[in-house]
């Protein structure tokens, strides 16, 4: 079967600087707020307070500029400093098996309507019939009534993406030409970049590369099981990664605004820290 464990999710809130960090893993599960400290530092927080449970394999996606919140089944409709609130139900999807998800929106295909993209990871009989072990990404097409149209799978010069672990996609404008490229966790703790080679139409995704800082180096975390959010952390145009994982840890890796062979150029992992308390 493929690894489909959970770890930590960060949903930026996007008013103040603060996180919602949802931790599912370790001694201390939890949905935490971590209030930025106010600081000149981009990565000093206030000491984590608790909000009750985790939910396991929750998303954020940025429709619009807004904030939207998915669990697999559901979408929050109220998310702020006092956690994840009013859940709602989200029209059922056809084709779709039992076993670990992620959901999350994304106008794929550039109509103006929001797409719901699942990760998943296959169950064993869904295994026996493909004839091999690993998660793919789908996509549901969004209609204007709400409803969604059968599935496909995301493809790479011609092949389904498939990974041995849920590959956390991020479809968002990495690069400066205003199309939507894909990002997705490696089983190394890495990042693996697909370029969007064609329109935000009829998207065309190249094969995918390895992300890699301004020395050449591969980006690399500490943590095997890692969940990124794409987000402008900096706010200075161009979309970082806030990246949880399974140790209950938050790294900032930032995009450094360049570009080399048409990849982005990141820094390593930044993780964020608690500031001391006040006397």
């Amino acid at each position: 079967m493929a690894q489909a464990a959970a770890s930590t999710v960060v949903i930026p809130l996007q008013a103040n600087g603060d996180l919602l960090v949802s931790v599912s893993e370790g001694k201390d599960p939890g949905l935490y707020l971590w209030e930025h400290a106010g600081a000149e530092k981009k990565n000093l927080f206030r000491a984590p307070r608790r909000l009750g449970d985790a939910v396991i394999h929750v998303m954020p996606s940025y429709v619009e500029g807004k904030l939207r919140v998915l669990a697999p089944g559901v979408e929050f409709l109220r998310c702020d400093s006092r956690g994840l609130m009013d859940k709602k139900l989200l029209p059922a999807i056809a084709g779709l098996t039992q076993g670990p998800q992620q959901w999350s929106y994304a106008d794929f295909n550039g109509d103006g309507h929001q797409d719901l993209i699942v990760s998943r990871a296959f169950d064993e009989a869904a295994l026996r019939l493909q004839g091999r072990i690993g998660s793919a990404i789908q996509v549901f097409c969004g209609r204007a009534d709400g409803t969604f149209a059968k599935l496909f799978s995301v493809m790479v010069e011609g092949k389904p993406i498939f990974t041995t672990q849920l590959p956390r996609p991020n479809f968002a404008n990495f690069d400066v030409d205003d199309d939507l490229d894909l990002l997705c966790v490696s089983a190394d703790g890495g990042f693996i970049y697909y370029e969007n080679s064609n329109t935000n139409s009829e998207p065309l995704y190249a094969a995918g590369k390895p992300l890699h800082d301004v020395q050449g180096k591969e980006i690399s975390t500490r943590s095997k099981h890692i969940v990124p959010t794409a987000f402008d952390w900096d706010r200075d145009g161009d979309l970082d990664l806030i990246v949880g994982d399974a140790e209950g840890r938050v790294a900032w890796v930032e995009h450094t605004g360049t570009y080399r062979e048409h990849m982005p150029i990141f820094l390593q992992p930044v993780y964020f820290q608690q500031s001391a308390p006040t006397p």
